[in-house]
């Protein structure tokens, strides 16, 4: 429960008692939202304001975007296929349309069921981790100086109240690899801007990091994570010199490093670290084989950093990582808040279907899939070769338009071939998907198609040389108006006389078309001058059109030069 004094939390009294903010309310139309005005790729923005009802005068809050509707959550998470188009599409090779089937997996996009979820406990954690935190002005510093000085003190930080409880605005998402978590964590952040900077009354500027995305390090290596956070910083707010890091690298001791990640949190008012792919902290060698070592000690770090500066945690990796590192842990497991499956819809079959329905939009072969065609045999196949994981699912499907090309396979696709090409693509994973929950799970699937991948890439440039050698050979084939014209005065001339050597008229011909200017089209006139010069006599041979001297193309140039002045 949130607590208050005389009505107002304790990050409010704070704010209005110092009143150092500069803030200007925007009155927003129904369908807009703030920093419309910046391009989606500008990610350090001025603040822009809406009044809030239970934030009010929170300038960490006001200045957040408000949530999506879900109807906008669906166009940014829907995305076609550029490199489709079904006009263009009887007019490509093969390799260009092999090409176009490798680039399925980078660009097909379609909303899934915890994508809403995951927007919503991003949207909170950021609230969360605003609310109930006290800030400190250095009025000395005001003015002269911004959080961003890394050679100097900041002029603000935002800390944790010690009198508030826990506000839980912590998440975790967890599920297999592949099931599109990563992916959604991006598409979700790009609606927020990362760095906002707020103006002071009495002059200054105030950094607010909006949020920071970690990619955890393996082996549990938390010296080489607390770097990571450093560099995340630098990055944010456009070092290109890695100060932070640099300072974080700088000192030796973990609970050093841990100190200097507490300040940098404090000084640019973090609200929200995701901590990304934490199963790369489970995996460590032993004599040249893979074991778990779950560095819990290690990991409690994470739970510091919230509890000591009041910051929203993120966590996102598979089921594995998160049951290894904290089924033991019942206080983290309480503080990380709310837990979102993303592989729940892999055993959704609505899912499944949409999934499959949206894909045969895009289709290379000559004999198309129609729904018609999604049997529950064809279903069944798809379903056991992928486990309902929808990059599984892309790259068999894109697999399955890559060989039914290179095969010339003309007959339906049915599911004996769906198994006969995920047999050949994923041979290993196969083998492994039944075991799915395993740790080695991941590594398998990933190594599996980077394996897929090479012989489909492989397949691409094989037809690629194909067609090359034959565009080479066609043309190398048709002969040139010269070779033509040579060869016709031979025919012609040989077939009314025996009075010249084949060679004489060969010479003959090759020297009159380089001196006159005669097309395939000249080929009886080219005979006649050819079969006058062997006889001795003159020709008047077509002439070449004359070139433009340089005294005539320089008055050209003179004559049309626009003014510019």
């Amino acid at each position: 429960m949130e607590k208050r004094l005389n009505g107002m939390n304790f990050f409010t009294r704070s704010i209005c008692e110092n009143s150092m903010f500069d803030i200007h309310y925007e009155t927003l139309a129904e369908g807009h939202n703030l920093y419309e005005q910046y391009s989606k790729d500008e990610q350090v923005v001025y603040a822009e304001y809406v009044e809030s009802n239970s934030d009010s005068h929170n300038p960490y809050i006001e200045s957040i975007p408000l949530p999506r509707s879900l109807k906008e959550l669906e166009e940014d998470f829907t995305q076609p296929v550029y490199s489709y188009s079904k006009e263009e599409l009887e007019n490509m090779s093969l390799s260009e349309k092999l090409e176009n089937i490798a680039m399925l997996r980078e660009q097909f996009r379609i909303m899934l069921p915890f994508h809403e979820s995951l927007d919503r406990a991003i949207y909170q954690a950021l609230i969360k981790g605003y609310r109930n935190r006290r800030i400190s002005f250095d009025s000395s510093s005001i003015g002269r100086t911004t959080n961003a000085d890394f050679e100097c003190n900041s002029p603000v930080k935002m800390y944790k109240d010690p009198l508030h409880l826990e506000s839980y605005g912590s998440f975790n998402v967890e599920g297999y690899g592949g099931t599109g978590k990563s992916l959604a964590l991006s598409i979700i952040m790009s609606h927020y801007k990362q760095v906002i900077i707020h103006r002071l009354k009495g002059g200054g500027e105030i950094y607010q990091i909006l949020y920071l995305i970690v990619q955890c390090p393996p082996n549990g290596n938390m010296a080489a994570f607390y770097s990571n956070i450093g560099k995340a910083v630098d990055t944010a707010i456009g070092y290109t010199y890695p100060a932070f890091q640099k300072r974080i690298d700088k000192v030796r001791s973990l609970g050093e490093k841990l100190n200097i990640v507490i300040n940098i949190i404090e000084r640019f008012n973090i609200g929200l670290l995701i901590c990304d792919e934490i199963q790369m902290f489970l995996t460590s060698k032993n004599n040249g084989k893979n074991r778990v070592n779950v560095k819990t000690e290690s990991f409690q770090a994470i739970t510091t950093i919230m509890n000591s500066t009041g910051v929203s945690i993120g966590v996102i990796g598979t089921e594995i990582a998160y049951r290894l590192i904290f089924e033991d842990q019942i206080h983290q497991n309480r503080r990380l808040g709310k837990t979102i499956y993303a592989d729940s819809y892999c055993s959704n079959q609505a899912t499944f279907m949409r999934i499959l329905s949206s894909l045969i939009d895009y289709q290379w072969t000559d004999v198309k899939i129609t729904k018609k065609d999604l049997t529950p045999e064809l279903l069944k196949a798809f379903m056991d070769c992928t486990h309902g994981i929808i990059d599984l699912i892309i790259g068999l499907y894109s697999a399955v338009q890559h060989e039914a090309l290179i095969t010339e396979r003309k007959t339906k696709i049915n599911d004996s071939f769906v198994r006969k090409v995920a047999k050949k693509y994923y041979p290993n994973l196969m083998k492994t998907i039944d075991n799915i929950d395993a740790s080695e799970y991941d590594k398998t699937r990933l190594a599996e198609i980077e394996e897929a991948n090479k012989l489909i890439k492989k397949d691409i440039s094989k037809q690629s040389d194909i067609e090359n050698e034959k565009t080479i050979s066609r043309i190398k084939s048709k002969p040139s108006d010269k070779d033509a014209l040579v060869k016709a005065a031979v025919v012609r001339i040989t077939a009314v006389t025996d009075d010249f050597k084949v060679n004489s008229i060969i010479d003959t011909a090759k020297e009159l078309y380089e001196t006159g200017n005669y097309t395939i089209t000249d080929e009886k006139q080219f005979s006649k001058d050819v079969m006058k010069l062997l006889s001795g006599k003159k020709v008047k041979a077509k002439k070449k059109p004359d070139r433009v001297s340089k005294d005539v193309m320089m008055q050209f140039l003179d004559n049309n030069k626009q003014d510019t002045n």
